[in-house]
Parts: C-alpha cells; structure tokens; sequence
C-alpha cells in the first residue's frame, strides 16, 4: 500500500503579480485561474529537488524506483540513474516513464503491482519543472517534486488496481520538442483536459455502476492551474446531476458550441448545490497549488497530500485520483484510505526578484 508521500518546491517563487506587472500581463488571469506564485528553481535543480525528497522517506529496502518526469532532454538516459547514483542505491531496479502529467499516476499503478507481486518496496519519484517562452502561458509555469513509497508490509492507501480505467485520444494539444519549452493550444488543452478526464471517470462508472460524483468521499485531479479543477468537477456534477443541453463530448465534435456549452457549465458552477458538494469533496485538494504553480507530474500528488492534510479523512474512505496528460489521455483510480500515512510538503518561502527571475531565464536562452 501507498505508505508515504512527500512533496518539495524549489525553494524560490516568483510573485505573479509582479511578474505581470514587469511583463504587461493581465493580472485579472491570476485570479481567473487561481494562482499566486510560480516557484523556481534559483541556486537549485531537479536532481537535487528530487534528492532532497527523497532523503525525506524511509529507503531501507527500497527494490524498485521509478520516475516519471518530461522534464529530461536526455532521451537515452533516465535522470533516475543520477539520482540512485548520489544516493548510493545503485542495485535498484529504475527506470523512467513519460506520458507528459499523467506518467506518475501510471508509474505508481506499476510501482504498486510490483510491490504486490514481489513483496518488495518501492517508490515511484515525480519530478518536473515546467516553464514557458515568454507570452500569456507563463504565469503558469512551475516546479516540485513528489515522492511515493509503496510498501507491501505497511497499512495505508489501497489501489483498487481492477477498476483502474484509461481513456486516450490523439490530441495535439501540446508538444515538448527537444528542448525546455513546449508548444501549446491553450485553448484546445483545457477542453483536451476535461474530455479524457470525464471520459476516464465514466469507464471507471461502467465497471462499478455508480455516481462518481456520489461514490467517492473525495475527489483529487491533476492541477496544472486550480481554476480547471472547479471545471472539471462542473462537467462532473452536470452531467449526472444536472439537466443540461451540451456536453464536453459535443465542443469536441463542434467547437463552435463552445460558448453556449461554457454559458451552460457556469450555470451551474454557481448553483448552490454543486458549491455544497464541490466544497467537501474536491475544494480541499486545492489549497496549496496557488503557491507553487504546475509541477506536471507531481501536481496531482500534492493534490491527494492537501485532501488528506486539510480535510477529515475516515479509514474506510474512498478518494477517487485523476490524472491526465496531454497529448491526451487520462487515468482513474480508486483509492481505499486504510490507515493514515506520513505525508510531508515543502512550499516555496523565498521571494525571488523579477529582475533575478528575467536574468536567470536569458542565462537559460529564454529571454
């Protein structure tokens, strides 16, 4: 079972008010999107993001470690082998996974089988920068590390690893060539982003034969900004509580349907009753994303650590997990709280001038 989790943040943020500022960003997005900072990686870098994260939880024993990461511009090499290398792990079985966000959800299902199968501990490390070329995207930027152990002898998280159900589709939303940028359709990935994940969500639905919106006790997505997650739990909640005229799957058919489809979601993301139910189950896995930014990978696991954090959890729970990854595809999981587990965070507590910000990217070729 899922034993620990830790996340760290470099220890530097960017104030995105002031970066707007400097920029000649609207600031107004910073609220529409429900962000603060952007951490950054100054004096730091992955490798020693991910180190430090992982010298947090208990490595004795540890057989297997998997990192999921589309962060290395090393297509032959996995950043797993510096990291096990420095920590003297070099007899354990590692290996890096890609499938841009959704990698680490994927990597602990393996880790967790494994560890099933085996007897053996494992842990999988989900460790991403994300940054932008200067334009509208790049207030969303950002940066951690997360780590999970998966002990087979510990009381903790469960996997429902039967009812773990995918949904993928041949989306272009967004490209990472061979280098630190990507390329993205803004627009197209948000709707990418809510069409795999509610389509992930109602595979698992046909398995089980229940209301996602009413089976789980807890709700925890992948959170490239805080404002999409209230969106998708809107597609959620209208589509099996509400009475509605236009669904995701019809913007994907006709875009055009857009506004009319958003004008129909704002409905009822205004309605009492969804702000009730969005409150309790989902609102609570949101609290500490706003001071870091998208981690990619690891954004979702911060996710489940602020759910158990900042809500009452009961053994016996159920916490439904969503990750998604562009390109696109999207994954569910059900999660049985068995016993509470160490988790661990370390947001960013040092401002970093804009100025130091703006040289740090033209030393790195971005400005």
């Amino acid at each position: 079972m899922i034993s620990e989790i830790v996340f760290t943040s470099p220890e530097h943020y960017v104030d995105l008010e002031e970066l707007c500022d400097y920029r000649g960003y609207d600031k107004g997005k910073l609220d529409a999107l429900g962000i603060k900072h952007m951490s950054v990686l100054y004096e730091e870098d992955l490798i020693s993001l991910a180190i430090k994260a992982l010298r947090k939880v208990d490595l004795n024993d540890v057989n297997l470690i998997i990192l999921a990461s589309e962060s290395n511009v090393d297509l032959s090499k996995p950043l797993s082998v510096k990291i096990v290398d420095k920590l003297g792990l070099n007899e354990c079985i590692t290996f890096e996974t890609k499938f841009a966000c959704r990698a680490g959800v994927d990597s602990v299902l393996m880790a967790y089988t494994y560890s099933k199968i085996t007897g053996n501990k494992s842990i999988v490390v989900c460790l991403d920068e994300a940054i932008y070329e200067k334009g509208s995207a790049e207030i969303t930027g950002g940066c951690g590390c997360a780590v999970i152990a998966i002990d087979p002898l510990e009381q903790g998280i469960e996997l429902d690893l039967k009812t773990a159900r995918s949904y993928v589709a041949d989306i272009d939303d967004f490209y990472k060539p061979m280098s630190i940028t990507p390329v993205v359709n803004g627009k197209l990935s948000i709707v990418s982003y809510l069409y795999c994940c509610k389509k992930a969500m109602e595979s698992w639905k046909n398995i089980k034969n229940r209301n996602v919106t009413e089976y789980f006790d807890k709700l925890v997505f992948h959170v490239p900004f805080p404002r999409i997650v209230k969106w998708i739990s809107t597609v959620l909640y209208a589509h099996e509580k509400k009475n509605i005229t236009l669904h995701i799957e019809d913007i994907i058919k006709n875009p055009n349907l857009y506004n009319k489809w958003r004008d129909e979601r704002k409905s009822v993301e205004t309605s009492i009753d969804f702000i009730d139910w969005f409150n309790e189950k989902v609102e609570p896995s949101l609290r500490f994303h706003p001071y870091v930014g998208n981690s990619y990978t690891a954004s979702v696991w911060l996710a489940l650590i602020s759910t158990l954090v900042n809500s009452k959890i009961d053994i016996g729970d159920k916490i439904g997990l969503c990750g998604y990854g562009s390109g696109a595809g999207a994954i569910c999981v059900e999660m049985i709280v068995k016993d509470k587990i160490k988790t661990y965070r370390e947001l960013p507590t040092k401002k970093l001038d804009v100025e130091k910000y703006i040289e740090l990217r033209k030393e790195r070729g971005l400005d």
